[in-house]
């Protein structure tokens, strides 16, 4: 497209071409890593087809399920339900198999939910050969629409599992005091997994739109990411100088870093700044939205655990945090002195020709300034504490 990065405009033209992301709400099945097997929606599926199970629903999925099948079936009688019931001529198993106890009447569920149809229907249909064809309904039960061969349009059709799940929605009440109250959270859940995989299914469908529009502005976003990682290089290098500036160099060698810790150099060491502490700054919390993500704390997790929670007390006798813009991390444990996560870069009140000096001033106002900053401070502290053995 235009290849220039200076002008971000065709970006709006690009977000409003993508397609919309689904949102997806975690339920209890992802969240607990339950498996996409048919088999296991399978066993879902004929607990809530029993009508004498615990769930107190009844017949609500059998009246849901006949409700979207176009064929008239009397289902008055009894029935039992059979699950992997397998075929005696190809020793298929089939999914899910509603029979009459009298006999009189059969309904023949192929269950999928990823996998393709390539199953034998016709033998399915013949599993109860002894109950009349008018009498019996063949369903391929899917997550998505999918089409019946033509051979056995004639007996079967598609439902989805959503398509199921809303007529099951629409009739709950109907049934709703009679339920179990666990089992009516239980279903809610199960349908809030169906409608995921629906709206994930949704985000693959829609995965040759998107990346038709991302081939248009290709060279755009290659030359936007680019110019990221230049400006990614030169913030690292800011905040290396402006710490060099302070005392304090880094560890890391690489152009870039997200984040990096700080330590007193051999100049500050001389001048009473040990590396008990260290700084901690999340360069990348600067790019994305420019504010300051810092720690100031022990660089021991031993020294922390033996003086940090007297030093935190001391410190707190001896600087307003308030006035600082800086406060004294309260958890009880941890390695933590100072905890910095969202303070504006940068405010009227700091100063400075560029943002490498902005950045020095600010760090030097927070920890450095007066006749007795809070390093300096610290460090004294925690001499004391150590002289006094804690």
């Amino acid at each position: 497209m235009s290849n220039n990065t200076d002008s971000l405009e065709w970006i709006k033209p690009l977000l409003a071409s993508l397609p919309e992301l689904p949102a997806i709400r975690k339920d209890i099945f992802t969240i607990s890593g339950f498996p996409n097997w048919e088999n296991v929606h399978s066993n879902l599926l004929a607990f809530y087809f029993d009508e004498n199970a615990e769930h107190g629903f009844g017949r609500l999925f059998l009246d849901s399920l006949l409700n979207l099948c176009e064929k008239d079936l009397d289902v008055s009688s009894d029935y039992c339900i059979e699950r992997e019931y397998v075929c005696k001529n190809t020793k298929k198993r089939l999914d899910l198999l509603l029979i009459s106890k009298d006999d009189d009447w059969a309904i023949i569920i192929e269950n999928k939910i990823y996998a393709q149809l390539y199953n034998n229907l016709k033998a399915y249909w013949n599993v109860p050969k002894h109950i009349d064809d008018k009498n019996k309904i063949g369903i391929v039960l899917s997550l998505n629409k999918i089409s019946i061969p033509a051979n056995d349009a004639d007996k079967f059709i598609n439902i989805t599992h959503r398509e199921l799940l809303t007529e099951v929605q629409n009739n709950l009440g109907k049934y709703i005091m009679s339920a179990d109250d666990r089992h009516l959270l239980i279903l809610q859940e199960y349908i809030a997994n169906i409608e995921n995989r629906g709206r994930s299914q949704k985000m693959i469908n829609n995965l040759e739109k998107e990346l038709e529009c991302y081939a248009e502005y290709a060279s755009d976003i290659d030359n936007l990411l680019k110019r990221r990682e230049k400006t990614k290089q030169s913030i690292t290098k800011a905040i290396r100088n402006a710490m060099k500036s302070l005392g304090y160099s880094n560890t890391l060698s690489k152009d870039i870093a997200n984040r990096e810790h700080y330590y007193a150099d051999e100049l500050k060491q001389k001048n009473g700044f040990t590396r008990d502490f260290r700084f901690w700054i999340h360069h990348k919390t600067v790019l994305d939205r420019k504010q300051l993500n810092l720690r100031f704390e022990f660089s021991s997790t031993k020294k922390a655990k033996i003086y940090r929670k007297k030093l935190l007390n001391e410190l707190r006798e001896k600087i307003n945090s308030q006035e600082r813009k800086i406060y004294l991390d309260s958890k009880e444990k941890g390695i933590h002195i100072v905890k910095i996560e969202t303070l504006p870069l940068f405010d009227e009140s700091i100063t400075g020709d560029d943002f490498e000096e902005k950045f020095k001033n600010l760090i030097e106002t927070l920890f450095f300034d007066d006749s007795e900053g809070l390093v300096e401070l610290a460090h004294r502290e925690l001499k004391k504490l150590e002289e006094n053995k804690g």
